[in-house]
This record gives C-alpha cells, sequence and structure tokens, in this order.
C-alpha cells in the first residue's frame, strides 16, 4: 500500500463577476474539507466499485505564499481503497481533472445551496472552456517511507506563515514578507502597515467550534 498526496484549489474569476475565494468565508470552508473528501471517495468508488472505500486525511489551508486569503484543501489518502473483507484495492493511476470536476460539482452544489451564489452563476463556471479549479496529484510515497510521509502530514498543517521570510522595518513603520513570486500579483513580496498585517493575520484564524 501506498499513500497519495492531492490538492485542490479554488479558481479566481474577475471583472463583473467578482472572485469566488472571497465567498469562500471562514464560516464555509469547513464545506472545502467535506467536498474535497466526498470528491475523492467517490472517485475511489467508481473506478474500483461501490463497497471500497479509501483512508482520507483533509487539511484546508487559507493561505498563499504571501498570506493572502487563498482556501484550498489538501489531502492524504491511500493510494487506493478498501473493501468490506479488509482487503487492500491498489489504483493503477489517478485522473486530476475527473477529481477536480467532483469537487467542484460539490462545492458550488453546497454553495448555492447556502445562497452564498446564484444557480445561474454556478452553471457559467461548470460551462467555462476552462474552469479556474484546480487538482494537482502527487506521485504516490510507499507506506515503508515513513520519514516522508511523516514531513507530508507536517506540510498539511504548517503554519500559516515563516518567521524567517517576515521583516519589520522599524524605521519605516512596516512589515515586509518574501516568498515565492505571486503570478497574480506580479511579484515576491508584501509591504504593509503593522495593522494591516495583524488584520490580515486575523483572517486565518479559525472560528470557535467551526471545522
Amino acid at each position: 500500500m501506498s499513500l497519495a498526496s492531492e490538492r485542490l484549489a479554488l479558481p479566481r474569476f474577475a471583472r463583473k463577476h467578482g472572485q469566488l475565494r472571497p465567498v469562500v468565508e471562514r464560516v464555509l470552508r469547513g464545506f472545502l474539507s467535506q467536498c474535497a473528501a466526498e470528491a475523492l471517495a467517490e472517485y475511489v468508488r467508481r473506478r474500483l466499485g461501490p463497497a471500497c472505500r479509501p483512508g482520507i486525511v483533509v487539511s484546508t489551508s487559507t493561505v498563499g505564499d504571501l498570506v493572502q486569503w487563498h482556501p484550498h484543501p489538501h489531502l492524504l489518502t491511500t493510494d487506493g481503497a478498501f473493501s468490506n473483507d479488509g482487503a487492500f484495492h491498489p489504483l493503477e493511476s489517478w485522473d486530476a481533472e475527473t477529481v477536480m470536476k467532483l469537487f467542484r460539482e460539490r462545492l458550488l452544489a453546497r454553495l448555492v445551496e447556502r445562497h452564498a451564489i446564484s444557480e445561474e452563476l454556478a452553471r457559467k463556471l461548470v460551462a467555462w472552456t476552462h474552469p479556474g479549479f484546480s487538482s494537482h496529484i502527487a506521485e504516490a510515497i510507499p507506506f515503508e517511507n515513513k520519514k516522508a510521509i511523516e514531513d507530508l502530514a507536517c506540510y498539511l498543517v504548517r503554519a500559516p506563515l515563516s518567521l524567517q521570510k517576515l521583516v519589520y522595518l522599524d524605521g519605516q513603520q512596516a512589515v515586509l514578507y518574501r516568498s515565492r513570486m505571486n503570478p497574480s500579483l506580479g511579484r515576491n513580496f508584501e509591504a504593509m502597515d503593522p495593522l494591516e498585517w495583524l488584520a490580515r493575520l486575523a483572517d486565518h484564524i479559525r472560528l470557535p467550534r467551526r471545522a
């Protein structure tokens, strides 16, 4: 048995449609984990049979490289599934696009149900040639490689920021945070007022008793 890693990301859509990511506010982000797990389980059932169930661990991250609001679930799952008799059935391959579509279907349905978006907007998103949603599936990790599995598990629950990337410019009363190049922003840093920085961090604090 081996373990696979998935990352599911939400799209951005600008101009008159606004953006989808802000819609998934803190009170709704628990749906991300549920939809991701349901999509993955459904994919496995279609491939291996209705009685097969994969082992799934989901961790929802809300931060991008520059600590911006970017909700997306990370999953650690068995590279296959278990049947009712306890036997393990490996998957020969994964189809990232199919996983993405199953996730999109469930998430949009939840958002429509909660009146967070309209049915018309959900239909438009599904009809787009480039859906904006994405799914990344990493190479499976052999079960015997405990160190790699532990490292990946730590990545799933890592802190939202790195102190090594953070600099406080005392003379300028500013916070500077450096990371990888952000394609949408066209830069690899954020510079802001300290209070603005604290407000940005507060966005990623989970509400009490919320998933």
